[in-house]
C-alpha cells in the first residue's frame, strides 16, 4: 500500500480563566460547529483558506474523528483590470465572487482525542503548514468570538521536525537560543515544575526565553531544565531559533522553517480512517 504524506497542526482551544484542557467531546462539538460555519481566515498576506467539507467517522464507542477537505486560494483585487488589447482600464470586467484563483485543496482528519488537525498533501497539491496554522488561528478566533462570545480562544501551532530540535540540543556549540512556548497541561514534569504555577498566577498564556552564552562558552541545555523543557515543548507549542556551530560551520536554525513530515502507511481517504487514527494516536 502506498504511503500518504501528512503535516500536523496542534489545535488547542482554551477556556478563558481556566487552565484545564477541554474534553475530547468538547473539541468534537466545537470543531463540527466551526467546520459547518464556512468562516474563512487569512492564511497569508494574499491568501485565505476555508474548510469546505466535513464528515463524522466513528472509530470506537463514544469516539469519532472528522474527515474533510479544505482549500486555500488567492484573493485578487476585482477593480482596475487593464485590457491589453484596448490599452485601457476595463471598468466593466468583474470576477464573480464565488470563483477563487490559484486554489489548492487538501484532505484533513481532525482527531478530537489529541486535538490534532492532520492533513495530507502531495508535491502538486500542498498548503504550507505555517499558512494552515495562520488560517486556523484567524478563522477560529472569528468563529469563537462570534459564537462563544470570547469564552474560548485558540492556541494553534504546527508540529516541528524532531530532528531539528535534536540538532540544536546536540550542537557542539550553542551561542544563543530564543524560545517562545504557550502554556499546556501536556508539558513535561520538569517544565511544569518551573512554569506552571508562575504562568497560572501571572495569567500568562505564553513565555519567551532569550538565552545567550557568556564568556564565549557554549550554552549547555543538558544542565538547564528550563531550557531543555522549553525547547522540547516548542516542538508542538511554539518556536525556537538557535545559533549553533559544529566544527568550523556556524548557522542559525529556525524551527518554524522545519515542519514535521509524517509518512502514514495508508491512503488519505475515509476508508482508512482507523489506520490513520491509530498512527497519530501512537505519536501524540
Amino acid at each position: 500500500m502506498a504511503n500518504s504524506n501528512f503535516h500536523v497542526i496542534n489545535l488547542i482551544i482554551r477556556k478563558a480563566n481556566d487552565d484545564k484542557d477541554l474534553e475530547p467531546e468538547k473539541y468534537e462539538e466545537i470543531f463540527k460547529e466551526f467546520s459547518k460555519s464556512e468562516i474563512s481566515g487569512k492564511s497569508s498576506r494574499e491568501k485565505e483558506a476555508l474548510l469546505v467539507t466535513n464528515t463524522l467517522i466513528p472509530i470506537k464507542q463514544n469516539e469519532n474523528i472528522i474527515f474533510g477537505q479544505f482549500v486555500e486560494y488567492t484573493n485578487i483585487d476585482k477593480k482596475k483590470w487593464f485590457n491589453l488589447l484596448k490599452k485601457e482600464i476595463d471598468s466593466e470586467f468583474a470576477i464573480p465572487d464565488h470563483l477563487k484563483a490559484n486554489s489548492v485543496k487538501n484532505s484533513y482528519f481532525f482527531i478530537p482525542k489529541i486535538h490534532r488537525f492532520c492533513y495530507s498533501y502531495t508535491s502538486k497539491e500542498k498548503i504550507d503548514p505555517i499558512n494552515v496554522e495562520t488560517f486556523l488561528n484567524n478563522a477560529f478566533t472569528k468563529f469563537l468570538n462570534k459564537n462563544y462570545h470570547k469564552i474560548y480562544y485558540p492556541e494553534i501551532n504546527f508540529e516541528k521536525e524532531r530532528e531539528t530540535i535534536d540538532e540544536i540540543i546536540n550542537a557542539e556549540q550553542l551561542f544563543s537560543l530564543e524560545i517562545t512556548v504557550s502554556y499546556s497541561n501536556d508539558f513535561s514534569k520538569d517544565l511544569k515544575d518551573f512554569f506552571e504555577e508562575d504562568m497560572r498566577e501571572s495569567n500568562a498564556d505564553s513565555i519567551k526565553i532569550n538565552a545567550n552564552n557568556k564568556n564565549g562558552e557554549s550554552l549547555d541545555i543538558s544542565k538547564g531544565r528550563i531550557l531543555r523543557g522549553a525547547i522540547e515543548a516548542s516542538t508542538s507549542q511554539g518556536t525556537a531559533t538557535a545559533r549553533i556551530k559544529n566544527g568550523k560551520t556556524s548557522k542559525t536554525i529556525k524551527t518554524i522553517d522545519h515542519p514535521a513530515k509524517y509518512k502514514v502507511p495508508s491512503r488519505a481517504i475515509p476508508e482508512f480512517a482507523k489506520e490513520i487514527y491509530s498512527f497519530f494516536i501512537g505519536l501524540f
